[in-house]
């Protein structure tokens, strides 16, 4: 017997983003909200921080020796 998609975690709805919001395709979550106010509030990083960032993340291929 095959599993109901209820016993599916990866079957839940996904979750809003920013172009659904703008499209009028969904309303915005409390906890969007909230998520929002936090990054507003986040100090700017540095030009430098920003650059240090870059290089140490692998990008799609997870490789640090090609930065993306």
């Amino acid at each position: 017997m095959h599993p109901s998609p209820v016993d599916h975690e990866e079957l839940k709805a996904a979750r809003a983003n920013i172009e659904d919001l703008l499209l009028g395709h969904a309303e915005a979550t409390p906890e969007m909200l909230e998520e929002r106010a936090e990054l507003q509030d986040a100090p700017q990083l540095s030009k430098e921080e920003l650059a240090r960032q870059a290089l140490a993340h692998g990008g799609a291929d997870n490789d640090p020796a090609t930065p993306e």
